[in-house]
């Protein structure tokens, strides 16, 4: 298996990121200077980003993202198998 994930938790910060055994790239990040995205990467080529303000992000949808993550979280071996 490719994965060489990674997780930062750090003040104002907070990161993913996945590498498949396919080689694709997938990264979620909420920065220090408040921006969320997602990032993913095949081939050193960028196939889809999405970025907005974390503060613009309704409080509904932040409380969705936490909980996606954490479920994500404990599972990245078999996510990355797929």
């Amino acid at each position: 298996m490719g994965n060489n994930g990674k997780i930062v938790d750090e003040v104002n910060r907070v990161e993913i990121v996945l590498t498949k055994a396919c080689g694709e790239r997938i990264e979620v990040n909420v920065d220090k200077d408040g921006l969320f995205y997602i990032d993913v990467e095949s081939d050193k080529k960028c196939m889809l980003n999405y970025a907005e303000a974390w503060k613009k992000v309704p409080s509904q949808q932040k409380e969705c993202l936490k909980m996606m993550l954490e479920g994500l979280v404990p599972n990245l071996n078999r996510l990355v198998e797929q």
